[in-house]
């Protein structure tokens, strides 16, 4: 074939080189994965999944239960990640899963035990268990050991017997499968003797997990105790998913004989049998096969291009190509945005449309502000992932969110409506694309006792109906009258006695439409300077996040669409007021209250059971700590 030639060797040097260079990064990423996974030995990841009906109450009634859940929080390890669940009738996301090494994170994991209130009225323990499911397939990571902790009082019930029995046979075949498919563990506890004993059992033993009684509210402690031991130990390789299949009558299910009697002893329900140790095998096809392939293909590379002299690349010694436009790779350009000058002194209004821009005293930045209070270079705003970021660059005279510190070099979301002060500078940060929010109190629905008729819906009579409407938007308005002076101030304003009569009867005749057609309907009222919106929807409460997905973009967008209409605009009300009634076994109301005028600190109230998790996140409603109020 003869010798090479000078191009050849050089070419055959620089592929060595390159070879060389993938094989080490290989065999260290090969490393840093074998640490990371070592590292992962000794983190946990757990979803506590606690029972909120009102049964718990009778059975827990000074609420041991959350307090005796508070101090296991406080005593975990650093490495172990947590999230709260809390399940009635729904289940809800307390907390997402939360690194516990930051005190600050583990405090606000901890308090959202308050909302454990034994008010609930069904148990949908198959809810909270696919919530919490949820939360550990999407938030947990990868290396982690998954665990649920599910405690309850009772038996899966909803209200309708036949649905009970299906949700009750989907978690112990396809969910409890899943689970084991997945690596996550239940942990259950059947707090008192009318817990569903077969069905914790039959979740446990399912997934590799075990289950417990506790008799009483004092010995979940102990309960809490054991299962803390059992989280640092690694789980089994998870093992085939169960068959699907019945109990068979002849089966015992009575908890009495399945069980051990009011002990808070764990049995453990996973397989008793050797499983062979995999892992080396498993490491070598894992890290070792995708470096020989890698190899391969280089190698094959290098022979095409030394024998046959294919065109080489520029980075290796070829003549250099002109690279082609790609579409789309133009980074968007933000939405446009506005700083508003709140006190007057710093030049009025200024609009931007750019992705960042810089704050300080240097005639460089962005915004320029010749005044000694203000550093060379204060602070930034950047848009990233869809939202705007405020950071502080180490100014000397710090930077403000809500009249909230912002540390140095820690960027904090912004949503519109926000007040940002630079030193002695205030401004209202305004996204023109977004409504006006700035310190939002989240209000969830009330529910009224309008009775059902044989069918299990609500019969609407005009006078019961109308009554019952206006007790619960009477309970409504006493929630908001409870939040502080400024809420009491505006509810004896906008939402005075005569006020809410009007609203309930506009409310009856709307439903009586809803109920006739299936849609939404939604009235206008207009009084003094406030707009009044009074919608029935066709769905229970639990639904209205899709209804207004599906029917408007969000509810958001149904906000917006109303503050923009010709309707609202003509009257230049300064108030805006959406009064929504909805439908099912137990109707409810719901308020939200959108500022439109230029008070310094005014009443917002968002209605929180119709929003979507995108657009609590697009709005930066989770930011707490920095004056929200969720």
């Amino acid at each position: 074939m003869g010798s090479f030639n000078n191009g050849q060797l050089s070419i055959l040097r620089r592929s060595i080189i390159l070879l060389t260079a993938v094989i080490a990064v290989s065999g260290w990423l090969v490393w840093t994965d074998a640490c990371a996974a070592a590292a992962g030995d000794s983190a946990a990841e757990v979803v506590f999944v606690i029972d909120n009906s009102g049964s718990m109450r009778k059975n827990d009634p000074r609420l041991l239960t959350p307090e005796t859940v508070r101090t296991f929080l406080g005593q975990l390890p650093d490495t172990t990640r947590a999230a709260l669940v809390l399940f009635d009738e729904r289940a809800r996301l307390l907390q997402p899963l939360t690194d516990l090494s930051d005190p600050a994170s583990r405090d606000r994991l901890i308090n959202s035990l308050d909302k454990a209130d034994y008010r609930g009225k069904f148990t949908n323990s198959a809810a909270g268990i696919e919530r919490a499911v949820y939360e550990l397939k999407t938030g947990g990571r990868t290396g982690t050991r998954k665990s649920i902790i599910f405690l309850t009082d009772g038996i899966v019930d909803t209200g309708d017997r036949q649905k009970d029995m299906e949700l009750t046979q989907w978690l112990k075949t396809d969910l409890a499968a899943e689970c084991n498919t997945s690596g996550i563990r239940i942990l259950g506890i059947a707090f008192t003797e009318n817990a569903d004993f077969p069905l914790i059992q039959a979740l446990a033993s399912r997934t590799g997990g075990s289950y417990y009684r506790a008799t009483r509210a004092e010995d979940i402690a102990d309960v809490l105790d054991r299962i803390q031991a059992l989280l640092s130990p690694p789980l089994p390789e998870p093992k085939a998913a169960a068959p699907v299949e019945a109990l068979s009558p002849e089966m015992n299910t009575d908890p009495a004989t399945t069980a051990r009697p009011a002990s808070t002893e764990p049995v453990d329900a996973s397989a008793k049998e050797d499983i062979p140790d995999r892992d080396a095998s498993r490491s070598f096809w894992r890290f070792y096969l995708p470096l020989i392939f890698i190899i391969f293909v280089l190698m094959s590379l290098v022979a095409m291009l030394v024998l046959k002299r294919f065109s080489l690349p520029a980075w290796l010694g070829g003549r250099k190509s002109i690279p082609l436009p790609i579409p789309g790779a133009d980074v968007p350009k933000p939405p446009e945005w506005e700083l508003q000058d709140i006190n007057g002194s710093s030049g009025g209004l200024r609009r931007f449309d750019k992705a960042r821009v810089t704050i300080g005293r240097d005639d460089k930045n962005d915004l320029m502000f010749p005044s000694a209070t203000i550093s060379n270079l204060h602070a930034t705003i950047e848009y990233r992932e869809g939202a705007f970021f405020l950071e502080d660059q180490r100014s000397t005279n710090g930077t403000r969110l809500n009249d909230h510190q912002v540390p140095a070099n820690k960027p904090v979301r912004l949503k519109s409506g926000d007040r940002i002060s630079f030193a002695n500078l205030a401004f209202k940060f305004v996204r023109l694309d977004q409504i006006i929010s700035g310190d939002t109190v989240m209000l969830e629905i009330t529910a009224y006792d309008a009775a059902p008729d044989q069918s299990g819906d609500v019969h609407f009579d005009a006078g019961a109906s109308e009554k019952s409407m206006r007790r619960c938007l009477d309970r409504h308005v006493d929630q908001i009258r409870l939040l502080g002076e400024k809420y009491k101030t505006f509810a004896d304003t906008f939402l005075p006695k005569e006020m809410c009569g009007a609203i309930a009867i506009q409310a009856r005749e709307n439903m009586e439409e809803t109920r006739s057609d299936k849609k939404q309907h939604c009235s206008p009222l207009i009084k003094e300077n406030a707009f009044y919106v009074i919608c029935t929807l066709p769905v229970t409460a639990s639904e209205a996040i899709d209804w207004f997905g599906d029917q408007h973009g969000g509810f958001t967008q149904f906000i917006f669409k109303w503050i923009k209409s010709d309707g609202y605009d003509v009257t230049a009300c300064d108030q805006f007021c959406v009064i929504t009634f909805g439908m099912g076994q137990q109707p409810w109301v719901s308020m939200t209250v959108v500022p439109t005028h230029d008070d310094p600190d005014p009443v917002e109230i968002m209605s929180v059971n119709f929003l979507s998790d995108a657009e609590k996140l697009e709005l930066g409603l989770e930011f707490d700590h920095h004056g929200r109020v969720l």
